[in-house]
């Protein structure tokens, strides 16, 4: 006689169960994706998207962090290579205008279970001619305001402090740091790397952190030792630049 009503109330519970899940999956569902782009190249290229108007240009020079662009989740977005062509004249000497060539390096296939995403490529270790795509979460549930985000893209264990925080990553590791800024929003980055179970010092030197904003902070290889930051006075001054990893850092 008793199990009728104990029937009907575990049914009312499953019920109430499947009503909180499908309301936290309908919040927690991703409708769009905010995503930037890191090429790690040092040609002389900059590197575009194709959309409805033509193409769109992310990266002009080496190492820069596009802005974020906005895409549906799981699009697939073709991305290109674009070099100048040589000068040109015509038979009587007037110049022919340089044209952009696009060259198609990869696909990215945008995530669907985050809103916002970094997207780094770089040119394939095993084949020369060919990218490959990592992708880093910069989702705001794991990456929250006040926070500093690390990517070790290097070729080496790296090390680094910010204020009283401390992390030690390897290659292709990364890290959310929450440091406390001083009064005036200040932290104190230090990053070294290690050679020869010898650390040494890449940067050393003081960070704004806005209240609200986020940081990420990359380590990469530069070849040349980011040879396009230098004057060509420096370059006569100084000499070559010798390669090495760099800090790079951009705010959102």
């Amino acid at each position: 006689r008793n199990l009728m009503p104990i029937t009907y109330r575990i049914f009312q519970t499953l019920l109430l169960v499947t009503a909180i899940s499908s309301n936290v999956n309908a919040q927690d569902r991703v409708t769009s994706v905010d995503a930037r782009f890191l090429f790690l190249d040092e040609s002389p290229s900059s590197y575009s998207i194709e959309g409805n108007s033509g193409y769109r240009v992310l990266s002009s020079y080496p190492y820069q962090v596009s802005p974020p662009v906005t895409f549906d989740p799981q699009e697939r977005v073709d991305l290109y290579k674009s070099a100048r062509k040589p000068e040109r004249s015509t038979p009587s000497g007037k110049p022919i205008s340089n044209e952009a060539r696009y060259q198609k390096i990869g696909t990215a296939t945008i995530p669907s279970n985050v809103s916002e995403v970094l997207v780094v490529v770089r040119k394939d270790s095993e084949d020369a001619g060919a990218y490959r795509l990592e992708y880093f979460s910069s989702d705001p549930r794991e990456f929250p305001e006040g926070t500093v985000r690390v990517i070790n893209l290097g070729r080496t264990p790296i090390a680094v402090g910010i204020n009283r925080e401390r992390a030690l990553m390897a290659p292709g590791q990364q890290r959310i740091m929450s440091p406390t800024p001083d009064h005036k929003d200040r932290l104190i980055i230090r990053v070294a790397e290690e050679d020869k179970n010898t650390w040494n010092i890449l940067y050393d030197s003081v960070a704004v952190l806005r209240t609200g904003k986020r940081m990420t902070g990359v380590i990469v290889y530069s070849p040349t030792g980011m040879r396009h930051t230098y004057t060509a006075y420096e370059l006569r001054e100084f000499g070559e630049p010798e390669p090495g990893h760099q800090w790079l850092t951009f705010t959102d």
